[in-house]
């Protein structure tokens, strides 16, 4: 399956940010934050990431690529493709 550019930015973001705030993870990769979490709920989904706190507080992390199932790796091989092209 190939992952979009903003799932892409999102990952990459997120992955070098640490647990981010989506508010501020939507400012860092210029698009809205409801879209941030409709992407960040596919990157879930994927188990390439995790929501923490609620409401205003609420975090997307990144899953490490250290510990992401050999099975998601194989799925997302576009996305880290394109990740090790960057």
């Amino acid at each position: 399956i190939g992952a979009s550019e903003n799932e892409v930015k999102l990952y990459t973001s997120a992955l070098q940010l640490g647990p981010y705030l989506v508010s501020r993870l939507a400012q860092a990769i210029g698009i809205t934050r409801p879209n941030v979490y409709k992407v960040a709920e596919g990157l879930e989904k994927m188990g390439l990431g995790s929501f923490t706190g609620s409401g205003y507080n609420r975090r997307f992390a990144a899953s490490s690529p250290t510990v992401i199932t050999h099975s998601t790796i194989s799925g997302m091989g576009e996305l880290f493709q394109v990740m090790l092209n960057e």
